[in-house]
């Protein structure tokens, strides 16, 4: 994943799961992401983030 594309509140999808990014660790590569189904909360680091251009955001960026 491009950790400069990265920005609070954007889709992504990850070998964990789907969600929104919440927080974003640039220093220890990491995402704190909100799960699409149930709402919980969960870490992913950045190489653990899917390239899925079918995730849509709000300011039409893809991962």
């Amino acid at each position: 994943m491009d950790v400069s594309k990265a920005k609070l509140g954007n889709y992504c999808a990850t070998k964990k799961g789907d969600g929104r990014i919440r927080s974003i660790d640039r220093e220890h590569h990491l995402l704190l992401l909100n799960d699409f189904v149930d709402d919980h909360e969960f870490v992913v680091r950045f190489d653990e983030v899917i390239d899925d251009p079918q995730v849509h955001n709000s300011d039409d960026i893809y991962y």
